[in-house]
């Protein structure tokens, strides 16, 4: 399934609010266990020219999105709807992970808390969690207007550098 239109016009402009919130959030959340140094098998600032098997989905500027191939549309028992994996200047510095429904939600929450611990909660953001490491954020999101919700990793290293480019 492409996702262009999930990664381009205004989900670009909310992937950049979540960038600005991840990246404000983070100075405020302690570490969480099990800090994932990579993303399905693809490690933190690994160059997209050397990946096999991506599929260009969208660009702004220094921001570029792609699809793997044959990508397993799963985490644990929980069914996605896309795995869209994000590059700044060529590097790999996010992955989103986009799923359907309330059920998803609260069992996406289950499983990356067992992994990871209890996520921060701010009083005043109903149903999105963070985790806070040392060179990865996590941000768990569901929104009950769509029904949908997005499981965001960013690469804090790359993550800053594409923030400062907005500013």
């Amino acid at each position: 399934m492409k996702l262009a239109n999930k990664v381009s016009g205004l989900n670009l402009l909310s992937l950049l609010i979540a960038l600005a919130l991840t990246l404000s959030i983070s100075s405020f959340v302690s570490g969480f266990s099990d800090e994932p140094s990579e993303f399905r098998g693809i490690k933190w600032g690994t160059e997209i020219g050397t990946l096999k098997g991506m599929e260009f989905l969208a660009q702004d500027g220094d921001l570029k999105f792609f699809e793997r191939q044959n990508d397993p549309l799963t985490i644990e028992n929980v069914q996605l709807d896309a795995v869209v994996y994000g590059f700044y200047r060529d590097q790999f510095f996010s992955a989103m992970a986009y799923y359907a429904s309330l059920a998803n939600f609260l069992n996406l929450k289950d499983v990356l808390s067992r992994k990871h611990g209890e996520p921060f909660r701010p009083a005043e953001t109903p149903n999105r969690y963070f985790w806070s490491g040392e060179k990865v954020d996590l941000l768990l999101i569901y929104d009950e207007n769509t029904m949908s919700g997005r499981i965001s990793y960013f690469y804090k290293p790359l993550q800053s550098q594409a923030e400062g480019r907005q500013q």
